[in-house]
């Protein structure tokens, strides 16, 4: 499994699976943010500092993310 490193553009703060290095270049995957998007912060993100439980919302939450995050070939 990648490490998980948190990311600070200034104005959002996500986490994101490093897939790679090379020299001083990060490369993450499933990242929301337009490419060339500078990054001025980044951290591990360790799963302590995730939620100890289940993450549980309403269902209807569920419809309008759905096929969010589908590949193109899925």
């Amino acid at each position: 499994m990648a490490s998980v490193i948190r990311l600070d553009s200034g104005r959002f703060t996500a986490a994101a699976p490093l897939s790679r290095t090379d020299g001083l270049d990060l490369h993450v995957v499933g990242l929301d943010a337009v490419d060339g998007t500078p990054v001025l912060d980044m951290k591990p993100y360790p799963r302590e500092f995730g939620p100890r439980e289940a993450v549980v919302q309403p269902e209807w939450a569920d419809e309008p993310t759905r096929r969010y995050y589908r590949t193109p070939d899925g």
